[in-house]
């Protein structure tokens, strides 16, 4: 019959068109869920960083800007830094010599002991390699989880190229934020005078450290240090790559949560002892060419392509769409 031969093509129609799939499905209500604790996520990376660039800051006073002394410069210290914004050797703490008792100068010449990894930081390669560790700790976890035919939900391509993206950011931000703003900065400043009682300290005798030199630590802590492994951690939470195991989830959270401690302990050191405030807010601006894009990336539903492509976060739309 003509009704019941169009309602058969009517059902096979309906059978042919494509239906989203489980997972897809599953991965958009769990970025619907997790929309706001990502966001929460970056306020509380936002805030801590901002309010401990602001005690640092509070602590210097604007007195402070110190710089090491050359090796052999004090013949009666083995490791001294100098204050380049004092007048002369007069002032009290223009010069700190690492090897007396002074407790109220030990911050500047550095805890003992150190910190687990609190000397890599700002250092070639582990300013390179930490911030790639929540990577590689998916990337470990899912080539042996494949090994045993399982897998996480995220195609290896996709984990590939967010890899890729982690390192053309550490490339961007040596050198471009690193290297070539710290050479247009050199032709800009206007050069200062020869006259300063540390001139001969200097590893280079010049009178230069007084010019102004935005904080290139705190680039290297707020644009490479911090932001990636916050956004791999936040990620990996989000959409987790791991099935029952608890291991992952305790070594991401505590592991991102140990290198904040030791990341913002070096920034506040840095602003509190090496740099003026106008250079450290100078730094952190610019560090926001990194933070900002990650930070809205993975908040809001905005550059979709660009989240789909990362993160194969699915195109959300609320429930109403």
């Amino acid at each position: 019959m003509p009704g019941e031969v169009e309602s058969e093509i009517g059902e096979c129609k309906t059978l042919q068109m494509p239906a989203p799939t489980d997972d897809r499905e599953r991965r958009a209500s769990r970025i619907r869920t997790w929309q706001p604790k990502l966001q929460w996520g970056w306020t509380i990376h936002f805030a801590l960083c901002t309010l401990v660039i602001l005690y640092g800051i509070h602590y210097n006073g604007g007195k402070q800007k110190y710089y090491p002394v050359v090796q052999g410069g004090l013949p009666d210290c083995e490791k001294a830094f100098m204050n380049v914004l004092a007048y002369s050797t007069d002032e009290e703490y223009s010069i700190v010599c690492c090897d007396g008792d002074d407790h109220s100068t030990a911050s500047i010449c550095g805890s003992k002991p150190k910190f687990f990894l609190s000397g890599s930081l700002a250092r070639f390669p582990g300013a390179w390699i930490l911030p790639l560790m929540p990577m590689a700790i998916r990337l470990v976890y899912t080539l042996i989880a494949r090994l045993f035919g399982q897998t996480d939900g995220e195609k290896l391509s996709t984990t590939t190229l967010r890899l890729l993206f982690y390192i053309a950011t550490l490339n961007f931000r040596g050198w471009i934020l690193y290297v070539l703003l710290g050479y247009l900065e050199t032709l800009m400043v206007m050069p200062v005078g020869e006259d300063c009682w540390f001139r001969e300290l200097m590893p280079s005798p010049s009178c230069h450290a007084r010019i102004f030199d935005f904080s290139d630590h705190t680039v290297l802590y707020m644009a490479q240090i911090l932001p990636l492994p916050l956004a791999e951690t936040l990620h990996s939470l989000a959409l987790p790559f791991w099935k029952s195991a608890r291991w992952p989830y305790v070594l991401l959270s505590c592991g991102l949560a140990y290198l904040y401690i030791i990341t913002l302990m070096g920034q506040f050191k840095t602003a509190a002892y090496f740099h003026t405030g106008g250079e450290i807010i100078a730094g952190y601006i610019i560090s926001m060419i990194v933070q900002l894009p990650y930070a809205i990336l993975q908040c809001f539903p905005v550059w979709e392509g660009m989240r789909l492509w990362l993160f194969e976060y699915p195109f959300v739309r609320s429930r109403e769409d």
